[in-house]
């Protein structure tokens, strides 16, 4: 007889403050862009950048996440560590880096600020948490 989890019933409503958090450092490189904030890229290379990045941060979190396979403390699911939405964070923040460090300093760590409140929210999640 298969052993069947609860938690597989349970309704995805969206785990927090994190699933927004996560697109604030890409989307700010972008809107500074669009601002006219000075950059180290033009549009075309800045394009090709992020999407030459997400494809490698994409490739290695989700590898990691089908070869690890932990289990989420809920059980909803085994593909719990890495933290996508803590990869998805951080590749936006070293875009942002990377784009306007030159410009101030501040910004880099904004950017990086955002991603580690990104990691640090996601356990506080309902389907990390037991």
């Amino acid at each position: 007889m298969p052993v069947v989890c609860a938690a597989q019933y349970k309704p995805y409503h969206g785990d927090g403050i994190d699933d927004y958090l996560r697109f604030v450092p890409i989307v700010s490189a972008y809107a500074l862009k669009a601002a006219g904030v000075d950059s180290r890229s033009p549009w075309k290379r800045l394009l090709v950048n992020t999407a030459t990045s997400f494809a490698v941060d994409a490739a290695f979190t989700y590898g990691l996440k089908f070869t690890v396979k932990s289990t989420r403390p809920d059980g909803t699911d085994r593909h719990s560590f890495p933290s996508g939405h803590t990869s998805f964070a951080f590749f936006g923040a070293a875009i942002l880096d990377k784009e306007f460090r030159r410009v101030s300093p501040w910004i880099s760590v904004a950017g990086y600020t955002v991603a580690a409140a990104t990691a640090t929210t996601g356990p506080t999640s309902l389907s990390v948490r037991p």
